[in-house]
């Protein structure tokens, strides 16, 4: 049976995995297919080539098309993480219930992440990791530390968020259920090491992230993505 989604993915970076958690919890049948960066070649598509800029003319992953939605396209995270949770059963679960209040409050955090918390956690990334690599020079210690800061200040931000959610009796980032919010988070969260942030400070933080990688969902999501992008 044809899958009813198509997920674009490239082997790095924590954008496409917040769509495969939710497509796991949904239990949507999905292909990933991996796309390098650039415009690739015949055997290896890229993010830049002229076929995925005809689903994506932005030219980033994730994508994705929706076979039983006339290969409807919808590109940014954030925006399909909503799309599914909108339009496919069971989805309302996954964004406080799709109505009222939780709704809302889902989508507020769920924007939190994608304007405030993801931007500045790969500033981290590039200044840190990359920047030398295109500029051939080291990225200024301050404007490393800026992006540093900004990203603490974020995960404090979490950390009192998570500390009162608890209080109020729920595991999780809004509403009392796991969320489209937290899926955005926890796929950045959870390399926050990999330019060597440290999570150890924000102990609720540090404990959520844990229940969010043990899930099935999140696991069997991380596999996926990774088997298709060897």
């Amino acid at each position: 049976m044809a899958p009813a989604i198509t997920l674009y993915a490239c082997a790095s970076g924590p954008n496409p995995p917040k769509v495969a958690y939710l497509l796991e919890e949904l239990g949507i049948s999905y292909d990933i297919k991996s796309l390098v960066f650039g415009e690739g070649d015949e055997n290896k598509p890229g993010v830049k080539g002229a076929s995925f800029l005809k689903i994506n003319p932005n030219g980033r992953v994730p994508a994705i098309v929706d076979h039983e939605n006339n290969d409807f396209c919808v590109w940014e995270s954030g925006a399909i993480l909503q799309y599914l949770a909108e339009t496919k059963k069971g989805g309302d679960k996954y964004i406080g219930g799709g109505h009222g209040n939780e709704k809302y409050e889902v989508l507020t955090w769920l924007a939190f992440q994608i304007s405030g918390h993801g931007p500045m956690q790969g500033q981290v990334n590039y200044t840190k990791l990359f920047f030398k690599n295109y500029w051939n020079e080291e990225c200024q210690p301050s404007v490393v530390k800026r992006f540093e800061n900004e990203t603490y200040r974020v995960f404090s931000v979490l950390e009192s968020r998570l500390k009162a959610q608890k209080q109020a009796g729920s595991d999780y980032i809004a509403g009392k259920n796991y969320s489209i919010a937290d899926m955005s988070f926890h796929a950045w969260l959870r390399i926050a090491a990999f330019p060597g942030l440290d999570l150890s400070g924000y102990p609720t933080l540090k404990a959520y992230m844990e229940h969010m990688e043990a899930k099935q969902s999140t696991q069997a999501a991380t596999k996926k993505i990774a088997d298709a992008c060897k």
